[in-house]
Parts: structure tokens; C-alpha cells; sequence
């Protein structure tokens, strides 16, 4: 009886710490979250991280805005981790050695990103985790297709692709400080009954 016990305890305690590492990085918020929260679970904070990783490839650094142009001493690098579907990428920016996410193309089920679980999912199913907010800047495209901007901070733009009525594509876009900056200016005008143009005059 004593071994049973034991055995049932053991049992437990592994499955719990297999359900942790599954999950890890997730939020566990019980609060019901919003897709922003979502944004780079799963994405490791380097590209240098993917160096020993089956699976993955990672390009040459090239000058961010540039066509494949190497970047000159002392400049930003852009480098590219390509999943093995050679569809779905994470870019990063690196800056005088800080390294920061720039962009997640998502387009494969199930590829350790926490949002690529619903790719192949319906738009439906989506938008029952992730209910746009019509009333912000997010919008339902008549082709389909989502965007998603309404997060007060600014930090990430999502676009959804959607395909025959199911998701093909996520794409994360992070802003950087100034255009954080520049995205709370807009917010704060048009607050105080500006409109856009109005805004732009200013600027």
C-alpha cells in the first residue's frame, strides 16, 4: 500500500513538471489574455540561441532596409532565423550588442511559437480567443484578413492572413521606441478630439 502511494506521488510530481516545461514562457495569468500577451512566446531572445538547434538556419547579417547589403562596421545587423519550412522566420535586429525581436512570420502549425497553433485553425476559432476590438485600431479586412493594433503601449502590430476561412499566415511586427513614441502621440491627438490630419499638421 505504502509503494502505491509513493508511486502515485512520483507519478504526479512528474507529470506536473512535464506540463511546465511544455508550457514554457506561457503566461499563466488566469485572466483571459489578449493576443499582445501572445506575442513572442515561444521565440528565443537571440538569433544566437538557434546556433546548435536542429531545424533552423540562420543568414548573413545584412544593413536593416537594405537589399542583402552588408552592414558596415559600427552599424545595426538584421539577422533571419528561417524554420525548416523556409516560410516561417523570426528577425532580429542587433545594435551596438543589444538584441532585439524585429519581426515573426508564422505560417506552420505547431512550430514552438506559442501563436502557431493557430494556423490551419477557422477564423472563427480565432477570433474566440482573440475577439477584435472594432472600436481601436484593429479591423476585419473584407478579403479576410486581420490587424491587430490596439494594444496601449504600442509595442506590436499583428496581420492575419486567412484563406478559405482558415489562418495561413501571422505576422508579428515589433515598433521600436520611436515609433512606440510616435504611435502614443497619434493615441494621445486623437484622444483629445484631433483628427489625423490634424496630427500629421503638427508634426
Amino acid at each position: 500500500m505504502k509503494f502505491k502511494k509513493s508511486f502515485i506521488i512520483c507519478l504526479t510530481s512528474v507529470l506536473f513538471l512535464m506540463s511546465c516545461a511544455t508550457n514554457k514562457n506561457i503566461p499563466t495569468s488566469k485572466e483571459k489574455l489578449s493576443i499582445y500577451d501572445y506575442a513572442l512566446t515561444g521565440a528565443e531572445k537571440s538569433y544566437k540561441d538557434y546556433e546548435n538547434k536542429k531545424g533552423y538556419s540562420i543568414t548573413e547579417p545584412v544593413a536593416p532596409g537594405s537589399i542583402g547589403r552588408k552592414p558596415k562596421e559600427g552599424e545595426k545587423a538584421q539577422y533571419s532565423v528561417l524554420f525548416d519550412d523556409s516560410k516561417s522566420m523570426i528577425q532580429y535586429l542587433e545594435d551596438s550588442g543589444i538584441i532585439s525581436i524585429q519581426k515573426i512570420v508564422i505560417t506552420k502549425h505547431d512550430d514552438g511559437l506559442y501563436l502557431s497553433k493557430y494556423i490551419g485553425k477557422t477564423k472563427t476559432e480565432f477570433l474566440n480567443d482573440f475577439p477584435l476590438d472594432l472600436d481601436k485600431y484593429d479591423k476585419e479586412y473584407s478579403f479576410g484578413g486581420l490587424r491587430y493594433d490596439s494594444e496601449k503601449d504600442g509595442k506590436f502590430i499583428f496581420q492575419i492572413t486567412v484563406e478559405n476561412k482558415v489562418l495561413t499566415h501571422i505576422v508579428i511586427i515589433a515598433r521600436n521606441e520611436e515609433e512606440i513614441q510616435r504611435y502614443k502621440d497619434l493615441n494621445d491627438a486623437m484622444s483629445k478630439d484631433n483628427n489625423y490630419l490634424d496630427y500629421i499638421e503638427k508634426k
